[in-house]
């Protein structure tokens, strides 16, 4: 697990949903660089946590943020809000420069 306190994460990550969707995709990414799964046993294993900047066609560039998360057994019993059914991908530490703004 990625244990975080509010205070750090950056209030400058807190200010726009997006912002903070960013924040968390690139200390995901960072956290668990080479962590991968197998999600089709036809295909290559993916990145658990995977951040890449593309050109969009209107010239803009865009994050693309993808995160595989593990859901808990038994979620769909469970009256908790669904974030609370998710499981921790590994036990890392988050690195000192995401807790600055």
């Amino acid at each position: 697990m990625t244990a975080i306190v509010p205070a750090d994460i950056p209030t400058s990550a807190t200010a726009t949903l997006e912002k903070l969707a960013a924040w968390v995709g690139l200390a995901l990414a960072r956290c668990n660089p080479t962590a991968r799964l197998l999600e089709d046993p036809n295909a290559f294993p993916q990145r658990i946590a995977e951040c890449v900047m593309v050109k969009a066609d209107d010239n803009s560039l865009r994050l693309v943020i993808r995160i595989s998360l593990p859901v808990a057994d038994g979620y769909a019993e469970n009256p908790a809000k669904f974030w609370n059914n998710i499981n921790e991908i590994a036990n890392v530490a988050l690195p000192a420069a995401f807790k600055s703004n």
